[in-house]
């Protein structure tokens, strides 16, 4: 499947280079080293959400995720660790227990080619990227499950159950997010204060309801996160305009056409 998506992805693309933008994956400013040494702290993170599945985000854009700039990042190693214990759990249990391995190099596969690896994804992470990997880390449960309940019997069972029950309920809870746009807008920027684009959406519900200040606001703070942040930068002008503010919004609307000269809207907006 692996070989397939990549034969797949060269023959659409050819030689031509897909456009990543750093707000979206900052990844693709960074060295092959610190691609690839924050991909693997990145799946750290991806872990803990499958096993508690709480604290959960729609976005984790620039600059939600440093960027690991030393071999010594923690979690970085952690994951090598990880990695290791996997290799030798799966060369242990390959002739008794074949499942296990099978899981544990299924979920590796699976998360080669999205996971910032190969070559930079449109995104540093995402949880639906874990969708497919998922599959395998619940077969590595169940087994884990089947060899407990053979030793230990009706009690694991009960224990599996409520930890289903517990996941359910936080499904529930979460899938309260998507009520609305203003409160999807809301629950991105709590779990993720330090991300622009966040701060950005925000700012528009705001500006959409017509609460210019906050709005203002949230704009400001997505352009201190990410100062060349030029859809920020138009939407301010436009926030000013509104306020009667002629002379700052020409000044937003300058700079936004000067980081994006083919952008069209804030020469609209300025014209």
């Amino acid at each position: 499947a692996v070989v397939v998506c990549v034969a797949v992805r060269s023959a659409v693309f050819g030689n031509t280079r897909m456009v990543i933008l750093k707000l979206d994956n900052p990844l693709v400013e960074a060295s092959s080293l610190q691609r690839i040494w924050t991909a693997a702290s990145v799946q750290i993170d991806y872990l803990r959400l499958q096993l508690v599945p709480a604290g959960l985000s729609s976005d984790y854009s620039f600059a939600q995720i440093p960027i690991a700039r030393s071999l010594a990042d923690p979690r970085a190693l952690i994951f090598l660790l990880v990695i290791l214990s996997s290799a030798v759990i799966g060369w242990l249990a390959r002739a008794r227990r074949p499942a296990i391995p099978f899981a544990l190099g299924g979920y590796a596969i699976l998360f080669l080619p999205a996971g910032n690896f190969l070559f930079p994804v449109g995104t540093i992470m995402a949880e639906r990227l874990a969708y497919a990997p998922s599959i395998l880390f619940c077969a590595l449960l169940a087994c884990g499950a089947w060899m407990l309940r053979g030793r230990f019997g009706k009690p694991v069972a009960i224990v599996l159950a409520l930890l289903i029950g517990a996941y359910g309920a936080l499904t529930i809870a979460r899938n309260r997010t998507w009520s609305d746009v203003e409160t999807f807008a809301r629950a991105q920027l709590r779990s993720a204060p330090e991300s622009a684009k966040a701060n950005y959406n925000l700012g528009t519900v705001e500006q959409s309801a017509g609460r210019l200040d906050a709005a203002a606001s949230h704009f400001r703070r997505a352009i201190e996160i990410l100062p060349e942040y030029a859809e920020a930068m138009n939407n301010l002008g436009i926030v000013h305009k509104d306020k009667g503010d002629l002379e700052t919004a020409i000044a937003y609307y300058k700079q936004a056409i000067g980081l994006r000269p083919g952008n069209a809207r804030p020469l609209f907006n300025l014209g």
